[in-house]
């Protein structure tokens, strides 16, 4: 079994619920949730169209490119997809394919 992620495709497609239960599992205050909540909650995005800004476009999911937090959110949610594959190589669902060098899959 091969496996490739749009990183980029999941970077905007990152549901905040998951988000926050994320946090909330890794231990994260309720003051650290609740703002990062209320960042994620208040974003938006105008586009210009001949220099004029549009109507305001409310997210309801994803993390923006260009924010300085959305990297480290983005690092918290993979982690998820790593220990899910961790558990699933410690659990024998996965073995090595025959003929690699090192006959392992780095995870």
């Amino acid at each position: 079994m091969l496996l490739k992620i749009d990183l980029a495709r999941a970077f905007d497609s990152v549901a905040w619920v998951f988000l926050l239960d994320v946090l909330r599992h890794m231990g994260f205050g309720l003051r650290w949730r609740n703002w990062i909540s209320n960042i994620l909650s208040t974003s938006s995005t105008r586009i210009l169209l001949n220099g004029k800004p549009g109507r305001r476009i409310c997210h309801a999911r994803g993390l923006r490119q260009g924010d300085p937090l959305s990297p480290m959110l983005f690092v918290l949610v993979m982690e998820v997809l790593n220990r899910l594959l961790c558990w699933i190589e410690c659990n024998g669902f996965l073995t090595p394919i025959d003929g690699l060098p090192g006959n392992r899959v780095s995870l």
